[in-house]
């Protein structure tokens, strides 16, 4: 699973890990990612996408019912403009996780 996987360097992750041969979960609220960056015809047998929030258990859940392995890259960047929904998605959907 990639958590960010619709994000530039998650998407880049997810395209790497299918060519591998993977089946890659992708969780993603799609709020900076895009889904565009997951539209290729290769991913289509290898792609599930599971749009939520990091910070959401149910969602969380249902993305980690069958990987065995995590990549997390879903963050929120911005520090300065937004300190608390930055440390609340960051570090609070990181301890969810």
């Amino acid at each position: 699973m990639v958590t960010g996987g619709a994000g530039f360097v998650g998407s880049h992750l997810v395209d790497e890990l299918i060519a591998r041969g993977h089946v890659v979960t992708v969780l993603d609220d799609f709020s900076t990612g895009r889904r565009t960056n997951l539209r290729t015809p290769r991913r289509k047998r290898c792609l599930k996408i599971i749009e939520g929030d990091v910070r959401d258990r149910k969602v969380v859940a249902r993305a980690l019912a069958d990987p065995a392995l995590v990549f997390h890259l879903a963050a929120v960047t911005s520090a300065l403009d937004w300190p608390m929904f930055v440390n609340d998605v960051n570090v609070a959907g990181t301890v969810n996780l």
